[in-house]
Order: structure tokens, then C-alpha cells, then sequence
């Protein structure tokens, strides 16, 4: 490993267990699902390190946008069961290079607007409809990073919290704005189209609300872009 440190060239074993390892735990839980390290013994002796994980489900892709490898990533780190909250905290700070401690900031904020997926409130923006600044790049991903994208939210829906389960609910509308345009090349925005309410009806061609559920399908689209 070319070691220079003075204390890890006296005592590598020590410095490899208590500086590297912990490192290497944070730095790759963000990828790997419920990352650990664990101790191989022989005659009370460790003899190796063992990594293991949660493998990823075959055919998935390679590439995700951002906003999707982003949502994996704090999951991961936030749901590792093998993690101190204080290692989360520090991989959460890496993953997003932040400056120590603004994690931890964060989640144990008083703020109202906290998110599960934790972002630097310095970076709101109160142009776009979501609460989560990441999500503003929802727009431009494909249908099948969204439906990723919403089955990330619902994995860990009970911790959700107020303004993520907002965010969810217009991601959810994003989607069915995507199906209907995929199954009707013709359609468009209707213009001067409002955010649906409760006292108005969803009046889109051939489309059917079985569940009832009221939907906000105009909210997220503010530009000409999508007529």
C-alpha cells in the first residue's frame, strides 16, 4: 500500500484496522447495499478481512442519471445496519463533498424541510416544484430512471418525511404525465393548463383515474418546452 505514515510503518495492522478499513467501509457503502467489513480469525489471530454485500439485482443499468445514483447512494449509506451514525455522517459528507460535519448538520436539523435523501439547503431553490434541488433534473430524465427513481422513494416510505412524501407525490404525477405521452404522440400541455385541485377533474385524452387519487400534472412544467 506504500505507507509513509510513521505510526502505520510501526504498526501497520493497527493503523490498517482503525484508519483504512473505516475509510474503505464509508467510501463504498454509499455503492454496495449493507457493505461490511468483517474479521477472519485463526488462533485469535486475524488473518483476513472479509467484504460483503448486498448484490445488485441482474439486468440493472450501468449508467443512472445523477439525481437517480445520487438516491441509491444516500440509501444505501442511510440503511447500512453495519454503520455508526457518525460513519454515516462522514460518507454521506463524501459522497457529496461537503465539508465534515454538514451531514450530521443536517439530518439533526429543527428545520421543517429536512429530507431523507439529505441535501445542502444552501442549494434550495424555490423555482422548481419539488423541495429536494436535485429533483429539478427530473424533467429531463427517461420513464424507466423515474419509475427507479419513485421505487427508491417507496423502499423507504416510512421515513419519509412530510416534503419528500411531496416530492413523491408530484414524481408520481411526472410519471403518468411520461405514460400518457408515450402511449399519445399527439399529446400536449393544454395552455394556460392550472395545478389540479381537488375541486377540478383530470381532462386529458384518453386517460382514466381508477384509484381516484388527484394528481398535480401541470405543476412540474413551467416552460414551452414540453408543448
Amino acid at each position: 500500500m506504500n505507507i509513509t505514515n510513521a505510526t502505520a510503518q510501526k504498526n501497520p495492522a493497527e493503523y490498517l484496522r482503525t484508519k483504512v478499513l473505516p475509510v474503505v467501509s464509508e467510501d463504498l457503502s454509499a455503492i454496495f447495499p449493507q457493505f461490511r467489513i468483517e474479521k477472519e480469525k485463526y488462533n485469535r489471530k486475524i488473518r483476513k478481512y472479509k467484504f460483503t454485500w448486498i448484490p445488485e439485482a441482474q439486468n440493472q443499468d450501468v449508467i443512472l442519471p445523477k439525481v437517480v445514483e445520487a438516491s441509491i447512494a444516500i440509501k444505501n449509506i442511510r440503511e447500512n445496519k453495519y454503520l455508526s451514525n457518525t460513519s454515516k455522517y462522514k460518507a454521506i459528507d463524501k459522497y457529496y463533498n461537503w465539508k465534515a460535519g454538514t451531514a450530521k448538520k443536517i439530518i439533526n436539523s429543527t428545520k421543517k424541510n429536512v429530507s431523507y435523501f439529505v441535501y445542502d439547503p444552501e442549494d434550495e431553490n424555490d423555482k422548481i416544484a419539488y423541495h429536494r434541488p436535485m429533483l429539478a433534473s427530473v424533467s429531463k430524465i427517461e420513464l424507466k430512471s423515474l419509475e427507479k427513481l419513485i421505487e427508491i422513494y417507496h423502499s423507504v416510505e416510512d421515513k419519509l418525511t412530510d416534503y419528500d412524501r411531496e416530492d413523491l407525490r408530484y414524481l408520481e404525477s411526472h410519471k403518468v404525465f411520461l405514460q400518457v405521452k408515450a402511449d399519445n404522440k399527439k399529446f400536449k400541455i393544454p395552455k394556460g393548463a392550472k395545478i389540479i385541485s381537488e375541486e377540478t377533474e383530470l381532462a386529458l385524452p384518453n386517460f382514466n383515474i381508477n384509484d381516484n387519487k388527484q394528481l398535480d400534472m401541470f405543476s412540474n412544467f413551467d416552460d414551452d418546452s414540453y408543448y
